[in-house]
């Protein structure tokens, strides 16, 4: 038994565990897991990466410990009126529209053929093409919770549109390949069903294997993001690299 599984086994209840091609993965069923999850491993230097149906992840670090969503798929917020609705971050991306009770919305990314969790979808940015223009994920995903390399949970954004002063975190976590934290969970800004001819001939920019990496001097970081990362992840805790 490896000291990673020990610690772990000291916190949760061995169903929560699964084995997968010699790697640990916490299956986490909410926040309080993420975030036990989390100072456990920054109080014992571990390493985490962020994971859905881990659909898009080769993992060569098996001393890691993976965090799945795959258990967080419930409706957490409805609002038809106020076209949002707000999931857990495990949901698959292909499941949410038969998830909005309103025959008459849908979320504009929901049938684009992607086989990923909404989390997955929303960490790595996902894009497609429509028309020679690229169409960004980041533009529908007004507010997200998610849990800090300091073991908070806290929620970011808001569905409202606003004037927003300072740095844009929601924004800043879309498309972050999880170095910054693990989100929890995701509000989509919907559409009426009369705009889907808007959106045909949408095609996804399928995703590529990702490889996370925890070196400080990853060449695909830039200098603004390595910045943010020493301070935002000062344990390491996350990948700095996917």
């Amino acid at each position: 038994m490896t000291r990673a599984r020990e610690l772990l086994l000291d916190l949760f209840p061995e169903s929560k565990l699964e084995d997968r091609n010699g790697l640990t993965v916490l299956c986490a069923e909410d926040e309080n897991d993420v975030t036990a999850v989390v100072n456990l491993a920054v109080e014992h230097q571990l390493k985490l990466c962020p994971a859905g149906s881990m659909t898009h992840l080769a993992l060569a670090n098996t001393e890691c410990i993976v965090v799945s969503s795959s258990r967080m798929n419930r409706v957490v917020e409805y609002s038809a009126g106020d076209l949002y609705i707000t999931l857990r971050s495990g949901i698959r991306l292909s499941d949410v529209n038969s998830l909005i009770a309103d025959e008459q919305l849908m979320f504009a990314f929901g049938d684009c053929g992607y086989t990923g969790t909404i989390g997955g979808a929303v960490t790595m940015g996902l894009t497609a093409k429509l028309g020679g223009e690229t169409i960004h994920i980041k533009r529908w995903v007004p507010s997200l919770s998610f849990v800090t390399p300091y073991g908070k949970h806290i929620r970011v954004g808001a569905v409202t549109l606003k004037s927003v002063a300072g740095y844009d975190i929601t924004k800043l976590l879309v498309g972050s390949a999880g170095r910054f934290g693990f989100i929890t969970s995701v509000t989509l800004r919907l559409i009426h069903k009369s705009q889907k001819r808007d959106f045909s001939g949408m095609t996804l920019d399928m995703p590529e294997v990702i490889h996370p990496s925890w070196k400080d001097d990853s060449p695909g970081l830039s200098a603004i993001e390595r910045n943010l990362k020493e301070n935002l992840d000062p344990h390491e805790v996350f990948p700095s690299l996917l």
